[in-house]
């Protein structure tokens, strides 16, 4: 079924009532949330490192399968495998959500799922699969897409959600040796925070923290331990992101290129302004900067942080709702080595409140005019139900999960009658723009005969 062009016919308003309903189970539990992870971010310990499961196993490999293969299945399953990820920062607040209510549970997982039908689905699949910057430097449809998400218009704030990854000029990821001597490198330089004996690390950080030219950085703080990168309780932070990317990688060849480069994600009001702080390691991720800068000193300049903006939110909560998705989908988390995050998702947006009143208004309309948004979205809903329908599978459930699945349904359902009858109105405008079409040709014919 696809969604029509929708111009001022009678199924409008119901399309405006049926988005609202949407809108206000985003809302309703925003406030609340924002203030549970804002507390989660200030009560929570130093991070514990994830990466190693009891077999050995990688967790992020574990993870990524997990992801990619319910990605596969349908967008309902995604959504239930990115919540159900483990040990990450925004977890608590998870946790509080499944435990509460159902009805609040299930508001919030269909908000979740209607966002990812609404993501372009080859930009989504990329970052579930994590190698959006190679098959970016393809410049095949994907680099077409992502290059047009960057193509902003000035001092006009499109709120989005950006995902950054470490790679060489293949989009790929640093081999495995060579991931291990950065993390050394950032060993060495944390060092002589503490240790203020340790040459080795003053000498290394004199160097580091020049990558982007400074007078604030001196050799005599260098030589007293002050780092331009790292400084206080960043330092611990950063010991635990060194053990667990070390664990990701143990038990990989030298020469192995890990299929999922490090990365880190985030919100921005101003997406292209917020990219070039992080280049210039201005307001940014301390971690990766360190790591930007070891790999511009000491590494010949050969690895780079690629910056790519994934995608454009269509409300204001997808500002939190997004960050926390995008994160686990993109496994940016510093827990299972997965890359630079080291904070939860989902805390820092304030600014989204700045946006122009119409601004998204005028994207939910947007949305709802697209043709592939009303496929995709009638395409999952018959997923989910084909999987409901199937082998019993209901009565196989428990009261939980089935009622998860039946009241997706009844979410969807919100928008999917107005989408049938927006998608008649469209069959009736195409079938009329087509004898207009025929009636201009042959008079354009006539017109040349004597």
């Amino acid at each position: 079924m696809v969604l029509a062009s929708l111009g001022p016919i009678d199924s409008d308003e119901e399309l405006d009532d049926a988005l609202g309903n949407v809108n206000q189970m985003a809302e309703d539990l925003f406030i609340e949330s924002q203030n549970e992870i804002q507390d989660d971010e200030e009560d929570e310990d130093l991070p514990a490192t994830q990466a190693q499961m009891d077999d050995g196993t990688a967790v992020y490999d574990d993870y990524s399968a997990k992801l990619i293969e319910a990605h596969d299945e349908s967008l309902d399953a995604l959504v239930k495998a990115a919540m159900n990820l483990g040990n990450m920062p925004c977890g608590s607040w998870i946790r509080k959500r499944k435990a509460g209510p159902e009805d609040v549970l299930k508001n919030l997982m269909f908000v979740f799922w209607i966002m990812l039908v609404d993501w372009d689905p080859l930009i989504l699949k990329h970052l579930v699969h994590g190698d959006i910057p190679a098959e970016y430097y393809k410049k095949g449809d994907l680099y077409k897409k992502l290059r047009a998400l960057r193509n902003l218009p000035k001092e006009i704030k499109i709120p989005s959600i950006y995902i950054q990854y470490l790679v060489d000029r293949d989009g790929k990821s640093p081999p495995k040796k060579d991931l291990i001597e950065i993390l050394d490198y950032a060993e060495t330089y944390i060092n002589g925070i503490d240790d203020h004996t340790d040459n080795s690390s003053h000498h290394l950080a004199i160097t580091v923290d020049q990558a982007r030219p400074s007078q604030l950085w001196t050799k005599n703080g260098a030589m007293k331990g002050q780092r331009r990168y790292i400084s206080g309780v960043q330092a611990v932070k950063c010991r635990a992101w060194i053990e667990a990317s070390r664990q990701r990688l143990e038990s990989l060849a030298d020469d192995t290129i890990i299929s999922r480069p490090w990365a880190e994600c985030g919100y921005a009001a101003e997406p292209n302004e917020r990219l070039k702080e992080h280049a210039s390691h201005s307001s940014s991720n301390y971690l990766m900067n360190l790591t930007d800068a070891i790999c511009q000193t000491k590494m010949g300049g050969k690895y780079v942080i690629e910056q790519f903006v994934v995608y454009q939110i269509f409300h204001y909560t997808q500002a939190m709702y997004g960050e926390i998705l995008a994160s686990r989908l993109g496994l940016v988390y510093t827990k299972q080595g997965g890359g630079f995050s080291h904070e939860a998702a989902g805390i820092s947006n304030k600014s989204v409140q700045k946006t122009d009143s119409q601004h998204f208004p005028r994207k939910q309309k947007a949305m709802l005019k697209d043709p592939g948004f009303g496929q995709r979205y009638h395409e999952e809903l018959q997923k989910v139900r084909k999987k409901a329908e199937t082998t019993n599978l209901l009565d196989a459930m428990n009261d939980s999960e089935r009622n998860l699945v039946l009241d997706l349904y009844s979410g969807a359902q919100l928008l999917e009658e107005p989408l049938e009858r927006s998608a008649k109105q469209e069959q009736r405008l195409a079938a009329e723009a087509s004898e207009s079409s025929v009636l201009d040709e042959f008079l354009a014919f006539a017109s040349t005969l004597k």
